[in-house]
């Protein structure tokens, strides 16, 4: 696949339907997780110390990814980290984004950075294990969309003080 070029710019209350649109696509294939509708995520956009960016690629500016955290202290959490299906996982678009975030919250003064993955999206958190995040503990019952179909979280951080993980595989 030939390269695109990649923009990353911050989130806007303008991108609320891009911003639902993408979560409804990118969790399609995760029924344990139920996408926000545009209501719910001008909502989150509304938390305290929440920052966010847009993956734009490709010559019309396509929205194929997003990555929103909540900082509080010195610690940041991922709300949501979402890269749109082929052709466009896999293209180091959630690195970029990961990176992107990591670099401007420790501008910030964050030194910790916490995410929750699905106990089961293997691809997931091999990513995240890949970008030297380390498993912290387990949030049992933690996604229960689906009555038939609940999931633990495998909460997951990487000390943001540490030099970044060199890229390994994905």
């Amino acid at each position: 696949m030939t390269p695109r070029p990649l923009e990353i710019v911050p989130v806007a209350p303008a991108h609320v339907p891009v911003l639902a649109e993408l979560h409804r696509v990118c969790f399609i294939d995760q029924p344990w997780h139920r996408p926000w509708d545009e209501a719910e995520m001008a909502d989150v956009l509304t938390l305290p110390g929440l920052r966010g960016w847009v993956a734009l690629a490709g010559p019309e500016g396509e929205p194929v990814g997003m990555l929103l955290v909540q900082i509080a202290g010195d610690t940041a959490d991922i709300v949501t980290l979402a890269v749109r299906p082929a052709p466009w996982r896999r293209q180091g678009i959630g690195r970029a984004l990961l990176g992107h975030a990591e670099r401007d919250i420790r501008s910030l003064g964050a030194t910790r950075l916490v995410l929750e993955v699905a106990d089961g999206n293997a691809a997931g958190t091999c990513f995240y294990r890949s970008c030297g995040y380390q498993l912290l503990n387990r949030r049992r019952l933690y996604y229960t969309h689906g009555t038939d179909l609940p999931r633990d979280a495998l909460v997951m951080a990487r000390d943001l003080s540490e030099a970044p993980a060199e890229p390994r595989g994905q």
